[in-house]
Formats: C-alpha cells, structure tokens, sequence
C-alpha cells in the first residue's frame, strides 16, 4: 500500500523528488556526483563551513568534495557589490580552478541578523554546473543557524536538480 503511494506521488512530481525516507539532499548529491564520476567546490563566505560540513560527512572517502574556501566577509572576495552577481562569479571561479564540474558559493552578510526587510540582500547562493548557473537571494544573514540550514539545504538540493536537467 504504502509504496503503490509512493509511486504515484513521484508519477506527478517526478525527478523533483531527491530522496527517501531518511536520504538527505547531501546523500543524494553525493551519489549523484559518484555514479557521474564528477566533483565538487564550496566556498563559504559568513556562514562557517554549513554545506562542506554536510558533504563530507555523506561523502566519507570520497574525492567528490574536491575543493573548499572559507571567508569572514564578502569583501574578502571582490569588488562587486552585488551579491546575487559576486556568488555567480565565485561558484564559477571555485569550479575551473578546482577543474570540478559543481561549484556552489553562499555569500552572506554576517552583520544582517534577519530584521530587514525580504527585498534586502543578506544572502546569495549560486550553484554552478557545468557551464550553468542557477542563483537565489534571501534577506536574512548568517547569523541564525537555521538560516546556514536553509541555504545549505537549497545549495544541494538546486544543485542535484541541474545535473538531472542535465541528464534529461
């Protein structure tokens, strides 16, 4: 019963289903990445290491995770005040100079603690894939854990859904 369910929920939403029962978005990049013998760069700026954290910990041994940067500020990774634009141009730069196929920047403002309003930029995320981007903005900051588990959580996830787009 339970899985004739299952088969008709993943019939209308398809390949946007990442996992299963207790499979994490880290989980299913990871093996995403392993079956397509592809790797991975992350850089994190403002947010600790959230996302690289997640991946190693799903990647055990493996050389998925290729590459990593951490930074305090987004000043300490160019002139560009925009943030949507300097997280594109930083997924993309992580990926060729690591030589990866996924590259996947979080830049956030460690100052915006979430009480502005949502049109203000406090966080870009960009993911990277292989020539294409894909980016989101959010109007909080890094400061509250659930805001690193957020953008960790869309980072994997949009990153695992371009390399299916890929695939189709």
């Amino acid at each position: 019963m339970i899985a004739e369910v299952a088969a008709k929920r993943r019939e209308g939403v398809g390949s946007y289903v990442i996992g299963q029962d207790k499979e994490t978005s880290e989980n299913a990049l990871v093996e995403r990445l392993r079956r397509r013998q592809e790797t991975l760069a992350i850089s994190e700026t403002g947010v600790g290491d959230a996302i690289s954290n997640r991946v190693r910990k799903a990647a055990t041994n493996d050389m998925v995770l290729r590459y990593t940067e951490q930074h305090n500020t987004p000043d300490e990774l160019g002139s560009n005040p925009d943030l949507r634009e300097l997280a594109i141009e930083v997924a993309e730069r992580i990926s060729k100079n690591a030589g990866t196929n996924v590259g996947i920047a979080v830049i956030s403002r460690p100052q915006e603690n979430g009480d502005q309003a949502d049109s203000d930029v406090g966080t870009a995320v960009a993911v990277y894939v292989n020539g294409k981007s894909s980016a989101r903005v959010y109007g909080f900051g890094s400061q509250a854990e659930e805001s690193r588990v957020w953008t960790s959580t869309w980072a994997l996830a949009r990153a695992w859904r371009m390399l299916d787009e890929e695939a189709e």
